[in-house]
């Protein structure tokens, strides 16, 4: 009896654990590591499946073990499709106990890999973009397993919420919005649709006037005087060295292509700054209907005209600008002969697909065999001139490396 009952009270204490209160700094280092692959298990009650699987937005309560540590009644909800073999999910540790949080953390995402035979594209692109000094959510490697199912290799992504902005700005109290599907800057006329532009932060009253007249800025300030007006709206230099990046990644799953997977975030000053999103298809891997784009085309895209499917202000405008494109032009080299030197990313690439290898050959609920992964980092997948196809890690940014220094004419 008396054992019975310490495993008992171990168990509970173990469990009830959890990371300092809701206002701790968060402890980025302990949550995100580079290093090693951390085991994430989730359980939850069979009542609560029904509700995870037709409740798309409700969280429901999990026990999760992260390497054994345990946190009682966190709340989990699938993104996308909950039908899918290996669906993206989101984590929120306050949802039932509203002090809890996970080393400092609210909110964390667990997201697939399932379209990326290499399983790195994400963690690898969060850490280029982070690199080039761009304000990219952390990304690290984590093995799931969901009611026993599993394993599978999933990115761990870091929100972006208070605690980030907070982070990242040093300050949160500005308002974040996120472009959603057809949120793409153009004009709306006098008439904000919401439904394209999600505004974040329960504590923070949505000022659609003022995203309103940003939009009216954007779209109707005449060319003569854009260059003038534009800066005090909008981050003109981040938003360079973010097209820059995203150009050379060919990542149009972007605001480049789809026209959302943004953020913004409108500071204390007044000024928009840019937040990347979802990079899990970057490194031409990304062939939807906003941009119908072939493999090849996508190799072959030209950095100087980086958009696709029609209008993007926030390029156009900026782009249209000759001292800002000239700006962009040098980013874009800037950036080659320095943090996105090939020797480098590809050292990049090579240590996160190498740390991905024994857990990618664990992996129950992927899509792509183990010789496929192994595969990805230096050929195609499939193999052919697919017009689909995959491109394999090294050779795309060696290909792309080479481009842009030829479109852009690097020692003429």
């Amino acid at each position: 009896m008396a054992y019975g009952f310490t495993v008992f009270l171990f168990f509970v204490l173990t469990l009830g654990a959890c990371a300092p209160p809701s206002g701790t700094p968060p402890d980025y280092e302990r949550v995100f590591s580079d290093k090693r692959i951390q085991a994430w298990e989730l359980s939850l009650d069979g009542d609560d499946w029904l509700a995870l699987l037709t409740m798309p937005d409700a969280y429901v309560p999990v026990d999760l073990w992260v390497d054994g540590e345990g946190i009682q009644d966190v709340g989990l909800r699938f993104m996308g499709d909950p039908l899918d073999r290996k669906p993206s999910m989101r984590i929120r540790f306050n949802a039932f106990r509203p002090e809890l949080t996970y080393h400092g953390l609210k909110r964390v995402n667990l997201r697939s890999t399932g379209n990326d035979p290499s399983q790195v594209r994400e963690v690898a692109a969060s850490a280029l973009l982070r690199r080039a000094g761009l304000l990219a959510p952390r990304a690290s490697l984590v093995e799931v397993w969901l009611d026993g199912e599993g394993p599978g290799l999933y990115s761990l992504v870091e929100q972006v919420d208070r605690k980030f902005l907070e982070d990242r700005f040093g300050e949160n109290d500005g308002q974040l919005i996120k472009l959603e599907t057809g949120g793409m800057l153009l004009d709306p006329g006098e008439q904000l649709d919401e439904l394209v532009y999600e505004f974040k932060g329960d504590d923070v009253e949505p000022d659609t006037e003022g995203f309103l007249a940003f939009l009216h800025v954007l779209n109707r300030t005449p060319d003569e005087a854009i260059e003038d007006l534009l800066p005090a709206w909008v981050d003109v230099e981040a938003c360079l060295k973010l097209w820059a990046v995203l150009a050379w990644a060919v990542h149009l799953d972007s605001y480049l292509g789809t026209g959302d997977n943004l953020y913004l975030y409108r500071d204390e000053s007044g000024v928009q700054r840019p937040i990347p999103w979802d990079l899990n298809r970057a490194f031409a891997n990304y062939h939807g209907t906003s941009c119908g784009m072939s493999t090849d085309d996508m190799l072959g895209m030209d950095p100087g005209e980086p958009t696709c499917g029609g209008p993007r202000p926030l390029v156009d405008r900026l782009l249209a600008v000759p001292a800002w494109r000239a700006r962009y032009e040098a980013l874009l080299l800037d950036l080659i002969d320095g943090p996105l030197g090939l020797a480098g990313v590809e050292r990049e690439l090579v240590r996160w697909h190498e740390l991905a290898q024994a857990s990618a050959f664990r992996d129950a609920l992927s899509d792509y065999s183990p010789e496929q992964f192994m595969q990805a980092l230096e050929q195609d997948t499939p193999l052919g001139d697919n017009p689909r196809r995959v491109p394999g890690l090294l050779p795309f940014v060696r290909a792309r490396d080479a481009w842009i220094r030829q479109v852009l004419s690097v020692g003429d």
